[in-house]
This record gives structure tokens, C-alpha cells and sequence, in this order.
């Protein structure tokens, strides 16, 4: 065998002429021809490359599919995180609601208070909130507040205006009851008045009726006797 037919035998090749080079085998070797020999490193290298080809196919399925898997974790991961930050929204949103409900002019600070510790459970789980949003809750917060004064206001000043129609409606009772009973007194004297006025007409009468009674006996007693 030349040395351009072990060359194209690649590294198997390479050794045998090495070993032809060192006097190691001969043409012949112990009975072993060369070309015999190189044949059989020749299958030896076939079989391995095979295997190589198999090994690196295998690993190609195996980098495919821990591809595959990244993937599908990766979207997993986008899911859950999905899932739980929808969770969150609504457990923040669902705090706000119930601290804006019970927000009142006096205990502003006490919400406030009761909002940030929403946010700092948050942050223990690991889930943070954009500087801005939480920010903005606070802003609510505080426009909510100011609406609430502002109608706290209007309430006070709504009470006010009861109080003094109340208190007018009380004192127009008060009126109209008086005068119903200086009415009473009224028609009562007049009652009085009137009977006085009819005993004064009675007496008058009377006395009237007396002094024709007199007259009458005075003349009866003028007239002289019948025989």
C-alpha cells in the first residue's frame, strides 16, 4: 500500500505509515500483509465514525429537546409570573377598594399606613411594584381624601341648613300656636263680651219692668175705691 493510499485512510492511515517509517510491520508482518491490515483499521474507523455519527444524532435529540424543555419552562415561567401578577392586581386593587370605602377625613394617615403595608407583603413574596404605580396609588389616596373633606363640607353644611329649617319650622309651629291661642283668647273675651253685654241688656229690662211695675201699682193706688 502507498503512502497516498494510507493517507486517504486519515489518522488510522497516519499511524500505519508511522509504523511502516519505524520498521514496526513489513510488507508481509508476521505473516499479516499490510493491506490486510489497513483494511481492517479501515472498518475499525467505519464502525467508529458510525458511532460517532449516533452519539452526536443523540446528542442533537438531546440538545433539541433540552431546547424543547427550556421553552416550554420558559412559557411555564411567562404564565405563572402572568398568573400571579394578575393575582396581585387584583389583592392591591381589591385593598385599595376596601381602604378608600373606610377612608374618612380624620384617619387619612391610617389608610396610608395600611396601603404600604400592601406594598411591603409584596415585596416579601418578591414581587416588586413600578415606583410609579405605587406613587400613584398614594396620589389617589390623597385626591380621594380631599374629595372626601370637600364633602365632609358639603354634609356639614347640608347639616346646618337642616338645623336652621328645623329650627324655623319649630319656631313657625311655635307662631301658628300662639296665634291659635290668641285666637282662643279672643273669641273667648268676645264670648264674655257678649254674655256681659246680654246680662246689661237683661238688667236694663228688668230694671225697665220694675219702674212700670211701680208706675202701674203708684197709679193703681191713685184711683179711688169702687163702691
Amino acid at each position: 500500500m502507498t503512502h497516498a493510499e494510507l493517507a486517504k485512510l486519515g489518522a488510522s492511515g497516519v499511524k500505519l505509515r508511522r509504523m511502516a517509517e519505524a520498521g514496526e510491520i513489513t510488507a508481509l508482518g508476521s505473516g499479516i500483509g499490510l493491506e490486510s491490515l489497513a483494511t481492517e483499521r479501515l472498518n475499525q474507523a467505519a464502525v467508529a465514525m458510525q458511532e460517532a455519527r449516533g452519539l452526536m444524532a443523540e446528542a442533537g435529540q438531546i440538545k433539541e429537546s433540552a431546547e424543547r424543555s427550556v421553552l416550554a419552562t420558559q412559557s411555564e415561567n411567562r404564565v405563572f409570573h402572568s398568573a400571579i401578577e394578575e393575582i396581585v392586581n387584583l389583592w392591591v386593587n381589591d385593598s385599595w377598594k376596601a381602604i378608600a370605602d373606610k377612608l374618612t377625613v380624620n384617619n387619612k394617615a391610617t389608610q396610608k399606613a395600611r396601603m404600604e403595608k400592601v406594598f411591603e407583603t409584596c415585596r416579601k413574596y418578591g414581587i416588586d411594584f413600578d415606583g410609579r404605580q405605587e406613587r400613584a396609588f398614594y396620589v389617589r389616596l390623597d385626591t380621594e381624601w380631599k374629595r372626601e373633606v370637600e364633602a365632609e363640607k358639603a354634609r356639614a353644611e347640608q347639616q346646618r341648613i337642616k338645623e336652621i329649617m328645623r329650627e324655623e319650622q319649630q319656631a313657625e309651629k311655635m307662631r301658628a300656636a300662639e296665634i291659635k291661642k290668641l285666637e282662643a283668647e279672643r273669641k273667648e273675651l268676645e264670648k264674655k263680651h257678649v254674655e256681659h253685654l246680654e246680662r246689661i241688656r237683661l238688667l236694663r229690662e228688668m230694671e225697665s219692668l220694675k219702674k212700670i211695675t211701680e208706675e202701674q201699682q203708684r197709679e193703681l193706688g191713685a184711683c179711688p175705691a169702687l163702691s
